[in-house]
């Protein structure tokens, strides 16, 4: 039988006591896609001046802002996902 809870309790002391380290690994490209995200809104916004939301999300402008987004999301969560594995599998913590 799996055991559930000793599984869960590890998995929960792992984050406690890690809880700094991924966050010092997460917060630059978190920061920096909601930036980017910011920024391309901004200028979808700015380059349909008056549309309405509805009419604004049929732009071409829309779409390619979009696919950036999606683009720079899967970089910034592949660049976490690299460095949370690398600690979880093999305790890497590189010191500053």
């Amino acid at each position: 039988m799996l055991p559930i809870f000793q599984i869960t309790g590890r998995a929960v002391w792992f984050v406690a006591r890690n809880a700094f380290t991924l966050f010092r690994l997460s917060w630059l490209p978190i920061v920096l896609l909601m930036a980017a995200a910011y920024a391309m809104a901004y200028g979808v916004a700015h380059v349909s001046p008056g549309m309405q939301l509805k009419e604004m999300f049929e732009t071409d402008v829309f779409a390619a802002a979009m696919l950036t987004d999606f683009l720079l999301q899967g970089l910034a969560f592949s660049v976490i996902a690299v460095a949370v594995h690398r600690i979880v599998l093999f305790d890497d913590r590189k010191p500053g």
